[in-house]
């Protein structure tokens, strides 16, 4: 069956649709309605860049996410999974019309996925019910149409979305990816009226156990100086992972406010009538201490990811820049050149080895 869990074969593809086609995003339909797996290119710079085992980068990238966000059970793709795409679409190609708009729609798939290489790293999960994300919100509302921003102000109002969302950019300031907020010390949003948001698109909701909530899909920047996880050395200052130290946290609400307004911003006012105007009624889609709630969600994920962590300590599972990171955050100490959990503060840490 086409499961994130299970190999992907060609004889559980029923179809493959062109999801997105400008992102080149398939989607891939197996004999149940619950089977459908969504297929993403990811940049990697494989051997024609700086940073040579990207592929891998990204799966770590990935697992951080996970650590807050188990709806993001996503996995990279191995070649023999992408050669059974190709073939299922290969299949399919003789049962269109030749020449018509579904043959060459499968024709491009192909040459998507043949095209793959050091360049380009395909990942799957499942496909994200009700998905809505607040680029398209804002186009539909200039449209007329509210119901995307409505939708998504409601996710991140009602309990533990702000909190969620609060986490997702926890795990963002430790990939450091900036194709969502920009979290530096000097900002800047995408356009004049936005602080921090460089990415609408990237701000997204689905249904996640019948209840609309915020998602932390695309975590990876593929042209991040800070994804290469190989180097055991700590990061310079300015890695966005920093935020999430204990004297950080005055920085942290500082972001936080800048979020909120940002997310103020995009999502518009809400129309108020006169009378509800003359009672009070505020034109705010998102609640008064969004920031604050944001804040402790930040503080939430920077615990979850630490706990993940350090739960790990295979090699395999984390990398020497990995380590580094924590030992650099303080979440560590390195005892006989391996990263243990640091003690509480005031207590005495064992000897460091190097």
């Amino acid at each position: 069956m086409l499961s994130v869990k299970e190999e992907i074969k060609q004889r559980d593809i029923v179809d493959v649709e062109m999801f997105v086609a400008d992102k080149k995003i398939l989607l891939l339909l197996g004999k149940t309605p619950t089977e459908q797996l969504v297929i993403k290119p990811e940049n990697t710079l494989g051997d024609r860049g700086a940073v040579n085992n990207d592929p891998q980068n990204l799966r770590y990238n990935l697992r951080n996410m996970k650590a807050v966000d188990p709806f993001m059970a996503t996995k990279v793709i191995s070649r023999r999974e992408i050669d059974e795409i190709i073939a299922a679409a290969q299949r399919l190609i003789p049962l269109m019309d030749v020449g018509g708009e579904s043959s060459k729609e499968y024709t491009e798939i192909i040459r998507a996925l043949s095209n793959s290489g050091g360049q380009i790293t395909w990942v799957k999960t499942a496909k994200f019910e009700e998905f809505k994300d607040l680029h398209s919100a804002v186009k539909k509302r200039e449209g007329g149409d509210k119901s995307g921003v409505r939708a998504i102000a409601k996710a991140l109002s009602d309990p533990g979305g702000l909190e969620k969302f609060g986490e997702i950019l926890a795990v963002d300031a430790f990939n450091h990816n900036f194709d969502r907020f920009d979290l530096s010390d000097n900002p800047m949003g995408k356009n004049d009226q936005l602080k921090r948001l460089w990415n609408l698109g990237n701000v997204a909701v689905c249904l996640q156990n019948n209840v609309l909530r915020p998602i932390g899909f695309d975590t990876f920047a593929d042209s991040s100086e800070y994804r290469d996880l190989t180097k055991n050395e700590a990061p310079n200052q300015d890695w966005w992972g920093y935020l999430l130290t204990d004297g950080n946290a005055q920085k942290r609400k500082s972001i936080c406010k800048d979020v909120a307004d940002d997310l103020e911003t995009a999502l518009g006012p809400r129309n108020r009538n006169t009378i509800l105007r003359a009672l009070g009624a505020s034109d705010r889609r998102l609640p008064n201490d969004a920031a604050q709630r944001l804040a402790a969600g930040m503080d939430s994920g920077a615990l979850k990811l630490k706990t993940k962590l350090l739960s790990m300590s295979s090699p395999e599972k984390r990398p020497p820049g990995l380590q580094a990171r924590i030992v650099a955050l303080g979440w560590a100490v390195l005892v006989r050149g391996r990263a243990q959990p640091a003690p509480p503060p005031g207590r005495p840490s064992r000897r460091p080895g190097s």
